[in-house]
């Protein structure tokens, strides 16, 4: 499908060709025409330049890495790819997952907290 700019072109080039009629006003649309095709161009070529990007940034890969500190038992609760796995722990805890996916990530980290040792974790 031809762009308005090919077409401005095309009939600037008609008019200027025509005998007995003035060419200011043919000249004028077929600069017109080509400028928009050079700026069509050049929004094209800026608009996929920004889509690589952010698709290149989307399926690249992508670490997180989960670190619980406790001084007593605790239920935590991480996410991966694959679900969210639970695992209890006494102590402290690190965990690195990686992935190519864009997902959000998540831990919850649950224990006893009703000693006073427990509370200043």
């Amino acid at each position: 499908m031809p762009s308005s700019g090919s077409g401005a072109i095309i009939l600037g080039l008609i008019a200027v060709f025509l005998k007995n009629r003035k060419k200011g006003t043919a000249i004028a649309g077929l600069i017109l025409g080509v400028v928009s095709l050079v700026v069509a161009g050049m929004v094209t070529a800026a608009v996929s330049a920004g889509v690589m990007a952010v698709d290149d940034s989307i399926n690249a890969e992508h670490t997180v890495e989960y670190v619980v500190t406790t001084k007593g038992p605790a239920s935590i609760s991480y996410w991966t790819s694959g679900g969210s796995p639970t695992e209890k722990v006494s102590k402290n805890w690190k965990k690195t997952i990686t992935s190519k996916e864009l997902n959000a990530t998540s831990l919850s980290a649950t224990g006893d907290f009703s000693n006073d040792a427990a509370s200043r974790l």
